[in-house]
């Protein structure tokens, strides 16, 4: 369905329903299965295997299409992002067309500071006026400290109320940052907040990509020894990046991955409140056989949260 009066996609018939709902004794685990760059439909919690500290749980449930989103827009406005800033706000629109009733978006920005736009909302218009309006007017200068940048998206979550709903941050960026704070502390602070950080990767006209070339005493470019990108956020919380070839493509491309994620929901194991805990999500060898070349995205671990919080 069109999204012209602002009216939310209808999910398919086919589509995978949420089968269960997170309470405070479940771990719930968000996991893109991709075959060829596409996401994977159709599968069932038969189809997972998930291994927590290395032992392999049962799953309660699996949640797919129905399981509601926040979601938040990340945008880096700095140096010479404008330009690919403005394609992504031509084609948001489009994009919003894979999103679903009662997900909700909220828009940010960074560069040498990161600025709440927009607080979470239903309303995709606002969202759309707050890129053109307000993400658009920025001077596009500064920094690009993204692990900071990350880490706040990560703290915005934490305020609001735990529920059912998934989390993600998706960062539209040239991924050319600095190094600011320790990427160890931003995947905890992501992992506490349960959010999944995803990137679409643009081209810019970076001034670090022209920076002047120099070497530090063990030969390697300064430049390139501070320079941080989110690979290592995406692959701990099991997001996914996307070089951006074609933006009116690939950004809905990503936004529809980001919503066709499925959600596993397994009993939590006993420990103390504030325990890091590793997970593994694979396929199942059926599975496997059939779909030889997918893969699984999925976060690497959680933290145990105190026992009036739901995980």
């Amino acid at each position: 369905m069109a999204l012209a009066n602002g009216q939310w996609r209808e999910a398919k018939p086919n589509e995978i329903p949420a089968t269960f709902r997170s309470e405070v004794n479940l771990v719930r685990v968000d996991a893109e299965v991709a075959d060829g760059g596409r996401p994977l439909a159709g599968l069932k919690k038969e189809d997972f295997v998930v291994h927590d500290n290395g032992a392999e749980v049962a799953l309660n449930g699996i949640g797919r299409e129905k399981v509601p989103l926040d979601l938040i827009l990340m945008f880096d406005v700095s140096g010479s992002m404008r330009p690919a800033v403005q394609a992504v706000a031509d084609v948001t629109w489009e994009a919003f067309r894979e999103l679903r009733e009662g997900d909700r978006v909220a828009v940010m920005d960074f560069s040498s500071r990161t600025r709440t736009v927009l607080p979470f909302t239903t309303d995709l218009r606002s969202v759309e006026r707050a890129i053109r309006e307000d993400v658009l007017y920025e001077p596009f200068s500064g920094g690009t400290p993204i692990l900071r940048a990350a880490d706040n998206a990560a703290l915005r979550f934490m305020e609001e109320k735990r529920g059912d709903r998934r989390r993600a941050i998706l960062f539209i960026t040239d991924n050319e940052g600095q190094r600011t704070m320790s990427q160890e502390t931003v995947v905890v602070h992501l992992w506490e907040a349960d959010a999944v950080v995803c990137g679409l990767i643009v081209n810019s006209l970076s001034a670090m990509g022209v920076a002047s070339r120099v070497m530090n005493p063990t030969g390697v470019l300064i430049e390139q020894a501070m320079r941080v990108g989110i690979g290592g956020l995406a692959d701990k919380t099991g997001g996914d990046l996307v070089k951006a070839s074609d933006i009116r493509r690939d950004f809905p491309a990503l936004m529809q991955r980001l919503r066709l994620r499925y959600t596993l929901y397994y009993p939590m194991p006993k420990g103390k409140a504030g325990e890091h805990r590793k997970v593994l999500v694979e396929l199942a060898a059926t599975a496997k056989q059939s779909h030889p070349s997918a893969r699984v995205y999925a976060r690497k671990g959680y933290i145990l949260p105190d026992s009036e919080v739901s995980p």
